[in-house]
């Protein structure tokens, strides 16, 4: 989906403000899908912006500096659960959150048949 500008934005919600056109036709005429002119009219309405939102991934949980770090606290601690990884590192984040980034810097976490942590 493109992006619109802040000037093409301003023009939808001036033409749609004049009474002259309805969302419908002024979707139709700039090539948007008319929920996306709705969307531009509702927070110029509450906020006055014109500016799309940035786009892109959240910020990691755990930054490049911390990364050394948590290597050594779970080869240190090979048996601590995500729960502890994350109390230990004063994290406000999800349980999943803590075990990607376990996977991305290799670590496995295996459980044996009686479901308990695998020992090392």
């Amino acid at each position: 989906m493109k992006t619109a500008s802040p000037e093409i934005r301003l023009r939808a919600i001036e033409a749609y403000g004049s009474g002259k056109y309805t969302r419908q036709q002024i979707a139709d005429f700039l090539g948007y899908h008319v929920s996306s002119i709705k969307n531009w009219i509702r927070q110029y309405g509450e906020s006055q912006r014109l500016h799309p939102l940035p786009k892109g991934h959240m910020k990691a949980t755990f930054s490049q500096d911390e990364e050394g770090p948590l290597i050594a606290y779970v080869e240190a601690n090979p048996d601590a659960t995500l729960e502890e990884i994350r109390n230990n590192f004063q994290k406000k984040c999800c349980l999943q959150t803590i075990s990607a980034t376990m996977e991305r810097l290799g670590f496995r976490r295996k459980k044996n048949d009686k479901r308990q942590r695998a020992r090392a």
